[in-house]
């Protein structure tokens, strides 16, 4: 499987919340076993010191049969995977964007 490619990357505040932030990375997920690229969000929020990641699927496209629709979702999945271990993502550099003066 190829690597997970980043498309873009914002950052943001909690509007009510001053100590959480949010970036949100535009992923694209190659499923190369089908010749196919999906784009995923992945949002890392940064709240009380802590990291979260959260992602919510709903790209993967509908299927004839539950056994079908399970199999594309765990295609989906471990691409995804391979693609978002934190070697991958360190190069980022991203717990340093929060150090910046304009995100204190």
């Amino acid at each position: 499987m190829g690597l997970i490619s980043v498309k873009s990357v914002a950052i943001t505040k909690t509007p009510f919340d001053m100590t959480e932030k949010t970036i949100i990375l535009d992923l694209e997920v190659p499923l190369t076993s089908m010749n196919k690229v999906l784009n995923q969000e992945l949002k890392l929020i940064y709240r009380n010191g802590q990291w979260l990641a959260e992602i919510s699927i709903d790209q993967i496209p509908l299927q004839d049969t539950p056994e079908a629709a399970c199999e594309r979702l765990s295609l989906w999945l471990q691409a995804l995977s391979k693609g978002v271990k934190g070697k991958n993502i360190k190069h980022l550099r991203l717990g340093g964007l929060f150090k910046e003066k304009r995100f204190k």
